[in-house]
């Protein structure tokens, strides 16, 4: 079977809105459809086939498997395979560099509170 153009649109908006930090971001453009069409449609013939979808979502979640792979290993300094409270603290201010102190100290205490 087929995946419909409004389906597709429907699925990212979808996805846009369960991801967005700003909820009134999420409807998919013409444009935009028109390039994840593209992308996903591996055979060129305008329609996007479940075959073809599933090749494409397979592909992206290694996609990002590897990107949160490659984050992991950049702030695990010291090849511990855990990220530590000290590499953490790096990567929040790398990752946002107008964190509060406070903010730092409150997500170190939620995600260590188990380590005790």
């Amino acid at each position: 079977g087929q995946i419909s153009r409004d389906e597709l649109r429907r699925c990212f908006e979808k996805i846009e809105r369960n991801s967005a930090i700003d909820e009134s971001t999420d409807a998919v453009t013409e444009a935009e459809l028109d390039m994840i069409i593209k992308d996903i449609d591996s055979n060129g013939n305008g329609q996007v086939s479940k075959k073809e979808f599933r090749a494409w979502y397979v592909k992206s979640e290694e996609h990002v498997k590897r990107q949160i792979y490659n984050i992991f290993q950049k702030y695990d300094h010291d090849d511990s395979g855990g990220i530590q409270p000290l590499e953490f603290k790096i990567m929040l201010q790398e990752i946002e560099p107008e964190v509060q102190p406070a903010e730092i100290e409150y997500a170190l205490e939620e995600c260590y509170k188990d380590q005790g």
